[in-house]
């Protein structure tokens, strides 16, 4: 499955007024927003703007974005609800061993042994751990993401080796 866009935050409101907004980071990566120049805008009715950052500053725990052409409360107020989106491509890189979720849905899942298992439609965030929701010619199996059980991951392969532990589901 191939992502486009990634969410990386939400407008919340105008923060003075002089066009600066409160952005909701949606994103494990808090520093992606820095030399972030070029951000797409989608508000929930399926409108879409292309804008220019002039900058962004950190403020406890939201990010302030000011906008190259927004000048006004009444400007900023208009942004209001918008997700923020980047191009897949300027997804920020992650260290190794941690993936996108978008890029773990519909991998395909076998045994070590090179059995079937299905294929992940979820993650699941846990406190202990993630958990893969696979879907199985049985119904869902939920795989704990966990070094002990996750073997490997290949993206570009599309597939995830797993080591079943007795007592996780009978394979």
């Amino acid at each position: 499955m191939t992502v486009e866009w990634i969410t990386i935050g939400l407008v919340l409101k105008p923060h003075g007024y002089r066009g600066e907004v409160k952005v909701q980071p949606m994103t494990d990566v808090p520093d992606r927003f820095k030399g972030l120049e070029r951000v797409w805008l989608e508000w929930p009715d399926g409108r879409r703007q292309e804008i220019q950052v002039a900058r962004w500053r950190d403020s406890h725990d939201v990010q302030l974005m000011k906008a190259q052409g927004i000048e006004t409360l009444e400007a900023a107020e208009a942004l209001r609800g918008a997700y923020i989106l980047v191009r897949h491509a300027d997804a920020a890189p992650l260290p190794d061993g941690r993936y996108y979720v978008f890029d773990l849905i519909g991998l395909r899942v076998v045994t070590e042994r090179g059995d079937e298992v299905g294929t992940v439609r979820d993650v699941l965030p846990l406190p202990a751990n993630d958990v893969y929701v696979v879907q199985s010619r049985d119904g869902d199996v939920l795989i704990p993401a966990i070094r002990d059980v996750v073997v490997s991951i290949d993206l570009a392969a599309g597939q995830m080796i797993i080591r079943p532990v007795p007592g996780l589901w009978s394979a």
